[in-house]
């Protein structure tokens, strides 16, 4: 089982960051969490043939975190692929993707391939081939209540995945630490986000867990270059095994 971070920027881009996107890998094939913009090069860069990645998992739609899927389905369709693909979202922008979709000139009926766009729904949302995933919501986009329009529901989610005896959680972006109380615990690996938090509370929210191994990602601006610092944070909090993220990292579990 591996995974690989293709896109560790927060909202804010950089130069030597992707937007939000990882890989999972296991012996039925790969799994993409979240799509921001870069993840079709990132792929191409790391020698990743596309052609291994089963489904994709969108926690919510900024830009940072969806922007990425019209140029990873065309790149899929360009290299003639076959299988079919499933791509699930938040249900508030099935409708609205599949019009993106089409404004870019990605038809579905013109495609060489399957694809499905499907609405996260009750958990788990997956499970095949001993790999289940499960969506937990969070309160990431509540601050936009009075701007979304009626047809959007704010909805943004949290994952767990449970693969092979092993449990990752992957935060997304949330509301607070509060997103997380009642969903991380004693995970394997834990992947986080870490611009919406404050880094000291979410190292201590980490020793207080029980998690094994904990990859910081989504990294703004401002903790750029203070890896040794939060390295040396985390161990006088009692958060062991914290790495800060950077595209191309892989972990094996």
């Amino acid at each position: 089982m591996k995974i690989t971070i293709l896109g560790s920027a927060s909202g804010q881009p950089v130069p030597h960051r992707a937007s939000s996107s990882w890989l999972l890998e296991v012996a039925g094939g790969g799994y993409l969490f979240d799509i921001g913009e870069g993840c079709s090069s990132s792929l191409l860069r790391r020698g990743i043939d596309e052609e291994v990645i089963k489904a994709g998992f969108i926690s919510h739609m900024h830009a940072d975190h969806s922007s990425g899927l019209p140029s990873l389905i065309q790149l899929m369709h360009l290299n003639g692929r076959r299988t079919p693909f499933e791509v699930w979202l938040p249900a508030e922008a099935v409708e609205r993707v599949e019009l993106c979709l089409r404004t870019h000139y990605l038809f579905p009926e013109r495609l060489s391939f399957p694809l499905k766009l499907l609405p996260i729904g009750a958990s788990p949302l997956y499970w095949r081939e001993g790999l289940s995933i499960s969506a937990y919501p969070n309160r990431h986009l509540q601050g936009y209540k009075g701007v979304a329009d009626k047809h959007q529901s704010l909805e943004s989610y949290s994952f767990k995945i449970e693969v092979e005896g092993k449990v990752i959680d992957y935060s997304g972006d949330i509301g607070s630490l509060a997103d997380l109380e009642n969903f991380v615990s004693s995970s394997h690996l834990f992947i986080t986000e870490c611009m919406h938090p404050e880094i000291e509370e979410l190292l201590k929210f980490i020793s207080q867990r029980g998690i094994g191994e904990t990859i910081l990602t989504h990294i703004p601006p401002q903790l750029e270059g203070k890896e040794e610092i939060i390295k040396a944070l985390a161990k006088k909090l009692g958060a062991g095994g914290v790495k800060m993220a950077c595209d191309g990292m892989q972990v094996e579990l």
